[in-house]
């Protein structure tokens, strides 16, 4: 009977603890990814141009926003976990940030956001980038951008 009892009280453990770990990775809903360019502190999000292709140029920092709808929205505070892979256009990893936000209750949806890059413009190589993004361990999303020279619409021109 004893052993009856601690299988029991394991089993309900690992149970309560599974439970736990699909309430946390559900605690948010993703809606949508932006991207933008900016230097190391972006600007208001009203002030902010949302793009897909950036000038060599000019581009500095390539800042991801990801809309999130808040599943504990007036219940308490929800503590996420975002990790961002970037990928260069040759498919090796740029760099992988991992950023623990904590989405205050009153607020029914949340924009959290993040770059990578240069302070200085002209360190990008041209070509198409991948950025993927999770929460916790789940993968939520990516999305592509691309980073171009005066050339980007002339196929005959030569660099």
């Amino acid at each position: 009977m004893n052993k009856l009892l601690k299988v029991s009280v394991g089993i309900t453990f690992s149970v309560l603890l599974v439970s736990q770990l699909l309430l946390a990775q559900n605690n948010v809903t993703y809606k949508s990814i932006k991207l933008f360019e900016s230097g190391y502190n972006p600007p208001p999000r009203s002030e902010r141009v949302y793009s897909t292709h950036f000038s060599i140029d000019e581009t500095r920092y390539i800042f991801y926003v990801i809309e999130l709808t808040n599943n504990l929205y007036s219940v308490r505070d929800n503590p996420v976990s975002i990790k961002a892979k970037f990928y260069k256009p040759d498919g090796s990893l740029m760099g992988d940030p991992v950023l623990d936000y904590t989405i205050l209750s009153d607020w029914e949806t949340a924009y959290l956001w993040h770059g990578w890059g240069w302070q200085d413009a002209g360190n990008w190589e041209i070509g198409t980038y991948r950025v993927v993004i999770y929460i916790g361990n789940k993968r939520i999303t990516e999305t592509l951008f691309s980073v171009y020279d005066k050339y980007w619409d002339s196929p005959t021109a030569s660099r």
